[in-house]
């Protein structure tokens, strides 16, 4: 006697993993919050440090001039943005899955 065949018609994702897309938003938080945390802790002392260049070449830079080229040293600052969007978008998924097993 044969078997019936089993199909899987969820997606792809909950085929192989059997977690919810909360709790796969929350990982993806966690990940994105340390890399942002990383990103603060690490990058933008390097990036302040070197945007004014070192050595005999340096120059001064103030105000919203210093800002801006510390924001583009190293391209931190827009990565530092997406970033930070992603976390907002990752907080919004994760607890509409909060209401969605509550409600």
């Amino acid at each position: 006697m044969s078997q019936p065949e089993q199909t899987n018609s969820g997606p792809p994702l909950q085929r192989y993993l059997p977690i919810s897309k909360s709790e796969t938003a929350a990982t993806l938080l966690k990940i994105s919050t340390t890399v942002m945390a990383f990103m603060v802790a690490a990058v933008a002392p390097f990036a302040w440090i070197l945007r004014d260049g070192l050595g005999p070449d340096s120059t001064t830079s103030r105000g919203w001039h210093a800002m801006a080229r510390m924001f583009w040293c190293f391209y931190w600052g827009p990565a530092l943005c997406v970033t930070l969007f992603t976390i907002a978008v990752l907080i919004g998924c994760h607890q509409r899955g909060k209401s969605l097993r509550s409600g």
